[in-house]
């Protein structure tokens, strides 16, 4: 998970009805115009819910951000992914 690498964080709150619950704000990365997108979402029962969710939205931005990429070419596509599979 990249929380802590963007100073990003999952936070208990307590709301006026006394229930403890859990929201995150969050550096998803950069959009086709190189303009950095944040966001904050609340309302988790539990912490698990709020990472589960956080996950999600980083996969679900990195996806459609490779679809506003599709004019890439082959060789830059195929350097990315032994980019990426030498770092794991």
């Amino acid at each position: 998970m990249r929380c802590n690498i963007y100073g990003n964080h999952i936070l208990e709150t307590i709301r006026k009805t006394q229930k403890k619950l859990w929201k995150f704000k969050c550096y998803l990365g950069k959009d086709e115009f190189w303009k950095d997108v944040r966001t904050t979402r609340s309302g988790f029962k539990t912490q698990e819910g709020a990472k589960q969710a956080y996950r999600e939205l980083q996969l679900d931005f990195d996806k459609n951000k490779l679809k506003h990429n599709s004019n890439i070419t082959f060789e830059k596509l195929y350097e990315e992914f032994c980019r990426v599979i030498e770092t794991r």
